[in-house]
Parts: C-alpha cells; structure tokens; sequence
C-alpha cells in the first residue's frame, strides 16, 4: 500500500535549495572505505561521463597528464554498441584540483592501449592502438601502431613530439622507465596476432641518437595485457594473457592466464641482462592497472586485475572484476593476498596507474566488461 502526503511549492523550492545546498559543498576528494594498510580517497572524476579505458598517463611538472582511451559511448558490447577511440588530452594540475583541464592540444591520433613512461619531465606515450573516433565511421577497423610521442610543457603551454618509432607495432604491451631508459615488453603486433610477443626493447633517451634495442628476451611465454613494475633499478613482469588458435585457426585468448612471475635485471652492456624467475603469483590474471604499486622499499602491489574465470561469465551483468591486491615481497619472493581489499564497484583493469609523490593514482579504466568509469582514486599506504 501507498500514502501519498500532499507537497506544496515551497517545500518543493526549499527541497532543492539544500539539495543544491549539499552538492556543492560535497567534498571533491571524498574518502572511501579504507582497505587494510590502505587509504582510498577519490579524486576529481574525469570530464568524459563514460569514461576511458586503455588511457595514457604521467606527471610533467608536477602536473597529471592523462591522454587518448577508448569505449563505448552508444551502448555496450552485448548491446551492439561500437568502441570508440579517444585523441583528447586531460590535466589536473595539483592533487588538490576540484576539476580538470580539457586541453587544446590534442594527440596526433586517437590513441589507447599502449605503454605510459613518465621520464625527463615527459610523458611519453609508445605504441597501442588506433581506432575511429565518435563521429567516424565505426566499421573502420582498429589497427596497432609503432608510434611514440612525448608530451611535454614549454613555456607553459603543452607541446607534442614524436621519439623513435617502435621496431614493430606493438598493443597491449608493458613497460617502465630505469633511469633514462625505457624498457618496452611484450604485446602484439596485429589485431588478428595469432601469437604474442616475448621481447624485450629498449630506447635510451641520454643517447645522442636514440634508437630502440633489442635486449635479452624472456625465456617464458610471449603476452599481452602483463602487469609491469620497477624496483631496485629491475624491470618486474608479472603473468598476462598468451595468444593460442582455436580449431579454426582463429587467434584467441588462451586459458587459464598466466600466473608466472619474472624480473629483469640490467647487464653490462645494458641490454645484455638476464630474467630471473619469480614464484607464480597467487593465481592466473591479467590487465591490472599499471604499473604496479611499490608500497615500501619491499613490497610491490598488484591492485585487482581480471582471472580468467571472471572473464568467462556473461558480459550483460558481469558481477565486476577482482577485488583482491596481489602483494610480493622482494626481499622473500614470496606472495601474499589481500581479499576483497579493493571497496566495492572500485576495481578497474586496462587502467593507467602511477605513483604521484608517495601516492598511487588509478585512473578510469573499465570496471565491467565494457563498462568504464570517469573515476579517479588516490591510494597511499599507512605504513608511510
């Protein structure tokens, strides 16, 4: 049964005055439920409704750049929906901003999927994909890139250069900055790949000519959508997805993903370096954000990610992905998990992360198959 209570126009005015009234004075850093050890605060969402997955991101000047992505902005997968790239460019310029900045500058091309370096005071963007933007014609198919540019301020305003080309194409890739280096691993040369890749390339910036190198590959499978992390001057990989054939000959996604777990560790020359194994993680997963998360000078975290059980439900409906942080002591090579460690709707994949002073930001990314979300979280560790 329903009672309906008469409402008159003045208590309806008044109604939305301290409505209004709470909006605006709803804190733009809100503090979420805290996981053990960890506090989450949310940042200043981004200004796309939809959000981004497959962004690129980085700090200049102490500045947060993030750039390109993808989605789907006209209905999702099992909806017929089209995915989308992105070309436009976003700055928050200080960790207290209540908003971000759409900058007029934008990206050579609509770009997502690639690796994210932050060095030099540059953001540097390497490889991806590259897509029809909203507006265009959606049956264009994607394609993967070898182009590298940096992001850079001069004199205050935001500049775009292009580095060296990657040796191939290369989507879904990982790597990270030693130095001056960049270090760029694995991924795949073509939408329709029917393996991936297991090599390891790297561009040293301090060169008179920079040119990329090949370097000591990893002895363990070639894949895709790995989690990378630096520590102790050592590149970290850890699992991905491997690429197999169906019956048909069709490139897919092989199951279980990997667990494996691997470092690289620099050479004289440097290039020459070798790959020590690591225990396998906790289980198989795949396209956390990263690169991961080094909480202290032993600790490196893996903030959710996608296992392949998860990634076998149905799409329409789709519970969200993992929310467990995958932590591995360097000083043990050993592995521990905190369940259910990540607050609830918050766990993202295919999302740039960094560390922000002794902050780690996650931004965007996908939270359901599909799905993305504008957020933008801030963790730090209490142990801090």
């Amino acid at each position: 049964m329903q009672f309906q209570i008469p409402f008159q126009p003045h208590q309806a005015r008044l109604l939305c005055f301290f409505f209004s009234l709470s909006l605006y004075l709803m804190p733009v850093h809100a503090q979420i439920a805290s996981s053990p050890g960890i506090q989450w605060e949310q940042l200043p969402p981004l200004p796309d409704k939809e959000g981004l997955a497959g962004m690129f991101a980085g700090i200049i000047d102490g500045r947060l750049v993030v750039a390109g992505g993808a989605n789907f902005p006209n209905g999702y997968p099992w909806e017929g929906g089209k995915k989308f790239w992105y070309n436009k460019i976003y700055i928050l310029e200080s960790k207290y901003s209540k908003s971000w900045i759409t900058s007029s500058v934008t990206l050579t091309k609509p770009l997502a999927y690639g690796v994210s370096y932050s060095c030099n005071n540059r953001l540097i963007c390497a490889g991806g994909e590259t897509g029809p933007m909203p507006g265009e014609n959606p049956a264009n198919p994607p394609s993967c890139i070898s182009d590298v540019i940096a992001l850079t301020f001069r004199d205050g305003i935001l500049s775009v250069e292009s580095l060296p080309n990657l040796p191939t194409p290369a989507k879904d890739s990982a790597g990270s900055v030693i130095g001056t280096r960049l270090l760029h691993f694995g991924g795949i040369q073509k939408i329709d790949s029917k393996t991936a890749e297991n090599k390891l390339h790297i561009l040293d910036l301090a060169d008179s000519k920079p040119e990329w190198r090949a370097a000591t590959p990893l002895p363990g499978s070639g894949r895709i959508q790995s989690v990378a992390a630096l520590h102790n001057n050592e590149l970290f990989i850890f699992a991905g997805i491997e690429i197999g054939l169906n019956s048909q000959g069709i490139p897919i996604r092989k199951m279980p993903y990997l667990k494996d777990a691997w470092k690289f560790r620099p050479g004289n020359p440097f290039e020459n370096g070798r790959w020590i194994k690591l225990h396998d993680m906790p289980g198989d997963l795949a396209a956390a954000p990263g690169p991961a998360w080094n909480m202290d000078q032993t600790k490196i975290a893996i903030v959710g990610g996608v296992d392949s059980a998860s990634h076998r439900l149905t799409q329409k409906g789709h519970p969200g992905w993992g929310h467990d942080i995958s932590i591995y002591d360097t000083s043990l090579d050993q592995w521990s998990l905190m369940k259910n460690a990540i607050p609830a709707g918050k766990s993202r994949v295919t999302a740039p992360a960094l560390t922000w002073d002794k902050d780690y930001v996650l931004i965007s990314g996908e939270k359901s198959p599909g799905k993305r979300s504008p957020e933008v979280f801030r963790l730090s560790s209490k142990t801090h």
